[in-house]
C-alpha cells in the first residue's frame, strides 16, 4: 500500500516535540480533558482489564462451564468489533462529545446490569451490549483528540496520548486485581463502572470541534 502523503500536508510548520511544543499542545483544554478521561476510563476497558477479569469472573464467580464461558467471551468480542463501526459513523453527524457521553452512560449501566444478572439467560445479550459500548469509547476518544488538535500538532498529540494513557492506564489491571483479590469480583466491576462515570464527568466541559 502506498502512503498518502496528502493526509499529513499542512501549511503550518511541523511540530518537533520540544518542551515548548508539548506545552502548546497540552494547553488545549479539550486535549487535557481527553487525556484525563481516557486514563480514568482505562479502569473499565484498559490494557488487559476487561479481557483479563471477564473470563475469570465467568468461570470462578459464576461457575460456568469453560466451553460456555468461552462462547460468552466471544460474544463480548463480537460486540467490541461492531460497536466502534456504528458509533464512529453516528458521531460523524451527531458529534463526538454527545456520543461519548452516551457511551459512558451505557457502559456504566451495562456493567452494573452484568453483575446483577449473574448466570441468567440474559447474560449473552448483556455481554453483547457491553462489548458494543465499552470498546467503542477508545477509538472514538482518539477521533475526538484528532478533531481537537491542530493538523500540525496531531502527530505530537497522539505520541503524548499513547505514552501517557497506555503508560498510566496499564496500572489499572494491577489496581483491579488487588481489589478483586481483597473484596471480590463485584467490587472490581463496580470500580469499572465508576471509572466510566468519572470519565463522562471529565468530558462534560469539552466542546465539539469542526473536523479539519
Amino acid at each position: 500500500m502506498d502512503e498518502d502523503h496528502r493526509a499529513s500536508e499542512s501549511s503550518e510548520p511541523a511540530v518537533r516535540g520540544s518542551w515548548s511544543d508539548i506545552r502548546r499542545v497540552m494547553a488545549n483544554r479539550n486535549i487535557q480533558l481527553i487525556f484525563l478521561a481516557s486514563v480514568v476510563a482505562a479502569g473499565g476497558r484498559g490494557l488487559g482489564v476487561l479481557l483479563t477479569y471477564m473470563p475469570l469472573y465467568l468461570q470462578n464467580q459464576l461457575r460456568l462451564d469453560p466451553t460456555y464461558a468461552g462462547v460468552l467471551f466471544s460474544i463480548l468480542l463480537v460486540g467490541s468489533v461492531a460497536g466502534p463501526l456504528l458509533f464512529g459513523r453516528v458521531s460523524d453527524t451527531r458529534g463526538r462529545r454527545v456520543i461519548l457521553l452516551l457511551i459512558y452512560a451505557a457502559s456504566t449501566l451495562c456493567t452494573l446490569v452484568f453483575v446483577g444478572v449473574g448466570a441468567s439467560a440474559l447474560l449473552p445479550a448483556i455481554l453483547l451490549l457491553m462489548g458494543f459500548v465499552v470498546y467503542a469509547e477508545s477509538p472514538l476518544l482518539q477521533t475526538f483528540l484528532a478533531d481537537s488538535a491542530r493538523p500540525a500538532d496531531r502527530d505530537l498529540a497522539f505520541g503524548l496520548y499513547f505514552t501517557v494513557v497506555f503508560g498510566i492506564g496499564a496500572f489499572w489491571a494491577t489496581i483491579l486485581g488487588w481489589a478483586i483479590d481483597n473484596f471480590g469480583f463485584t467490587t472490581g466491576f463496580i470500580i469499572m463502572a465508576a471509572s466510566y462515570v468519572a470519565a463522562g464527568l471529565l468530558l462534560l466541559p469539552t466542546r465539539d470541534v469542526q473536523q479539519k
